[in-house]
C-alpha cells in the first residue's frame, strides 16, 4: 500500500514538473477582412532544465449559423521554440488573415514540451467585418479618387453616388491553396503516403499537380480541378533517389495550379521525411519576412545558429515558388560551436503578382553517422513600385484640397 502511494506521488510530481511552463498570447488590432494581423505567442520555461516547445493549433468560426472555419488563415512560420533556458521567456509570431465575415471564432493554441506534456491557450471572441475605409487602395488611385470627389462636390454633389457605386459592386475572385502530406518512416526504397490539398478561396483551381523533387526523394501526382472550399486527399508513392544515411530529411512539396484565365501559379510546403531513424538537429535556421517591389530584387537575410558543442558543416538551401528566383539556391556554410551567422540570398521577383504574399522556406542540413535537418518558413510580399512616398503624396493632396475648399468657401461668402 505504501509503495502504491509513493508511486502515485512520484507520478504526480513528474506531471507537475513536466508541465512547468507558462503560455500566453497577444494579438494586434481589430480584425478586418483581408488585413493581416500578428499573433505573438509567448512561452516561459519555469523548469530547471533547457526545454523545447512545439506549437500547433485548431480553429473554429461561424457566420450566421454557418461553419466558416476556412475563413481563418493562420500561419506560424516557425512552430518550434528551441533551447529555452530555465526562467527564460521566448516568443514566436504567427500571421492571421480573415478571408470572410465572421460573427464568432476562436483559435486554440496547443503548446507541448519535449516530455509530451502540453498546455492550451484560446484566442476567442474573434470577429471580422468588411473594410470600413479605403486603406487598401493604391496610393495613386486614392489620390485620383480624392480629386474627383472634390470636383464633383463643387460641381455636381449628387454625382458622388455614381462615383462610389462601382466600388460596392466589384468583387475579385481568389484562390488559396493549402497543401500537406504524411508519410510513415521509410525502411525500403519507397513508401506510400498521402497528400491533402484544400482550396479555401472562392475561385476554382484548375489542373492541380503536386510534385516532390529533391536530391533525396521524388514523387509526382496529377490532382485535377479543385472547387472552392473543396478538400482532396490522394495517395502518392515516394521514391528514394540515392543511398541515404538514417535520419530526418527535408524536401519541398510543390503545388502547381491555374486560375480560370489560364495563369499559372505555384505554392511550396516543407515536407519532413524520416528514413529509418528520426534525429533532432542542433542547428537552427531563421527565415526573414520581406517585401519586394514587383519585378524587383532584394537581399534575403537568413540567420543560422549552431547550438551543438561541435563545429558543423551545414548545407543551407532556399526553397522558393516559381514566381521568385535566386541565382544559387544552395550554400555550404561552416559554423563553429555555439555560433551564429547571417547568410545572404539575393532573390528576384519573376512574374510574381503585386499584392500577393508567397511562402518560402529555408532548410539547414548536416551529417555525421546520421542525417540532421531543420527548417524555417518565411513570406515574401510583392508590392507596387512607388517612386514617391505615399505619405508625401497624401500630404500634398490634403494641402491642395484645403486651399481649394478655402477658396470655394470664401467665394460663396462674397456672393452672399
Amino acid at each position: 500500500m505504501k509503495k502504491a502511494i509513493i508511486l502515485i506521488f512520484l507520478i504526480f510530481l513528474n506531471s507537475v514538473f513536466a508541465q512547468n511552463f507558462d503560455v500566453w498570447s497577444e494579438r494586434g488590432g481589430s480584425f478586418t477582412i483581408g488585413r493581416s494581423e500578428k499573433i505573438i505567442i509567448y512561452v516561459k520555461n519555469n523548469g530547471a532544465t533547457v526545454d523545447t516547445y512545439t506549437v500547433t493549433f485548431t480553429k473554429t468560426a461561424s457566420y450566421q449559423g454557418m461553419d466558416v472555419s476556412n475563413s481563418i488563415s493562420f500561419q506560424i512560420p516557425s512552430n518550434k521554440i528551441t533551447d529555452v533556458q530555465p526562467g527564460e521567456t521566448v516568443s514566436t509570431v504567427g500571421t492571421l488573415v480573415i478571408l470572410g465575415p465572421i460573427t464568432s471564432g476562436s483559435i486554440t493554441l496547443r503548446i507541448s514540451n519535449q516530455a509530451g506534456n502540453f498546455k492550451t491557450y484560446t484566442l476567442d471572441n474573434i470577429k471580422a467585418t468588411y473594410p470600413q475605409s479605403l486603406f487598401e487602395f493604391n496610393t495613386y488611385y486614392l489620390a485620383i479618387l480624392l480629386v474627383l470627389s472634390l470636383i464633383l462636390f463643387i460641381k455636381r454633389p449628387k454625382l458622388l453616388i455614381l462615383l462610389f457605386l462601382p466600388f460596392s459592386l466589384v468583387q475579385a475572385g481568389y484562390i488559396t491553396i493549402t497543401t500537406s502530406a504524411e508519410f510513415p518512416y521509410i525502411f525500403n526504397n519507397s513508401t506510400q503516403g498521402y497528400v491533402i490539398i484544400q482550396n479555401s478561396g472562392d475561385e476554382i483551381a484548375k489542373d492541380c499537380i503536386v510534385s516532390i523533387d529533391s536530391g533525396y526523394f521524388s514523387s509526382y501526382s496529377y490532382i485535377g480541378d479543385i472547387s472552392p472550399n473543396q478538400e482532396i486527399t490522394k495517395n502518392i508513392t515516394l521514391i528514394i533517389n540515392n543511398q541515404l544515411k538514417d535520419g530526418t530529411y527535408i524536401s519541398s512539396l510543390k503545388t502547381y495550379y491555374k486560375d480560370s484565365n489560364g495563369y499559372s501559379f505555384s505554392a511550396i510546403t516543407p515536407l519532413e521525411i524520416v528514413y529509418k531513424t528520426p534525429t533532432v538537429s542542433k542547428v537552427s535556421v531563421f527565415a526573414q519576412n520581406i517585401k519586394i517591389e514587383e519585378g524587383g530584387s532584394k537581399n534575403l537575410q537568413i540567420k543560422l545558429k549552431n547550438s551543438d558543442f561541435r563545429d558543423q558543416k551545414v548545407i543551407l538551401t532556399i526553397h522558393l515558388p516559381d514566381e521568385i528566383i535566386v541565382e544559387k539556391n544552395t550554400i555550404d556554410v561552416s559554423i563553429s560551436s555555439n555560433d551564429e551567422k547571417t547568410i545572404i540570398f539575393p532573390i528576384k521577383s519573376y512574374n510574381a503578382l503585386k499584392g500577393s504574399k508567397y511562402a518560402y522556406f529555408i532548410s539547414a542540413e548536416y551529417e555525421d553517422l546520421y542525417h540532421y535537418s531543420s527548417y524555417s518558413i518565411g513570406f515574401i510580399e510583392i508590392i507596387d513600385k512607388e517612386k514617391i512616398k505615399p505619405a508625401y503624396i497624401l500630404a500634398f493632396i490634403a494641402l491642395i484640397i484645403s486651399i481649394i475648399m478655402f477658396l470655394f468657401t470664401k467665394r460663396k461668402t462674397k456672393k452672399r
